[in-house]
């Protein structure tokens, strides 16, 4: 993980579900990814709203794209599997 990488990191457990919801009630379509090497890795498992996290420990970065019929957008966090 890059040095000037700093965002806040939650603590989870292994294969924890984040579960992806929006104020406004939309249901775009989501995909989640881990970063590897400052770039796009693996695919996350993901259904619905939900994406598996990793089971593996240490902080991963993970990357959640979303789809609406208008746009799109993507949102990135760290989790750190203890």
């Amino acid at each position: 993980m890059p040095a000037e990488f700093n965002m806040k990191t939650e603590i989870v457990r292994p294969n924890a579900a984040a579960i992806i919801e929006f104020d406004d009630g939309s249901k775009p379509k989501l995909s989640g990814y881990l970063w590897e090497d400052e770039s796009h890795g693996s695919e996350l498992s993901s259904k619905q709203n939900k994406i598996t996290l990793p089971s593996e420990k240490g902080k991963h970065i993970i990357e959640i794209p979303a789809e609406w019929a208008k746009g799109e957008a993507s949102y990135t966090f760290v989790v750190e599997v203890q």
